[in-house]
């Protein structure tokens, strides 16, 4: 088997997003299940870096300040009428301070999650289907003719790509 092959399943089996969200694998991190990645970068920019950037409210009188933009945004709109245009146009003072609600993640890793090529992915999987039913490994085909288990599993190959073993994604 060729190894263009071969690399083609490991990326396949990249890491994804689980659909039913994950809490915050830093001990001591007590936040909510986090549904999207979108949801994860943004706690942990709130909760896990030391220092974080400062939004102040560009008004001489006004001493709100917010560690997201999207809140100064809203801040403008709402309590000094600002249109969109306006707040697009304007220049927001950001400062960085330390934060304050911050929790040392210890040795955990921020969690990246690459797009997924769906073209290599259904290639990948496509070569996988003809290996296993070319070489007869004990991995039972679903009545639609696929080879997917069950959400959350996968096929995994040993190194001299004879066997199949389902394995659990995470």
């Amino acid at each position: 088997m060729s190894k263009d092959i071969v690399s083609s399943f490991k990326d396949d089996l990249r890491d994804i997003w689980p659909s039913e969200g994950m809490c915050c694998e830093v001990v001591g991190c007590t936040g909510p299940i986090l549904k999207t990645h979108a949801k994860y970068t943004a706690h942990w920019k709130l909760k896990h870096v030391t220092q974080i950037n400062i939004f102040s409210c560009p008004h001489s009188k006004c001493k709100q300040k917010y560690a997201e933009k999207w809140k100064m945004n809203r801040h403008l709109k709402s309590n000094h009428k600002y249109s969109s245009e306006m707040v697009s146009a304007i220049q927001i003072p950001v400062s960085k301070e330390e934060n304050m609600h911050y929790v040392c993640p210890g040795n955990v890793l921020y969690r990246k999650v690459s797009k997924v090529n769906t073209e290599a992915r259904d290639a990948a999987r496509k070569a996988r289907q003809d290996f296993i039913r070319e070489q007869n490994l004990p991995v039972r085909d679903q009545p639609s003719g696929d080879l997917q288990v069950c959400r959350g599993h996968y096929v995994d190959f040993n190194n001299n790509l004879t066997e199949a073993k389902v394995v659990k994604r995470w």
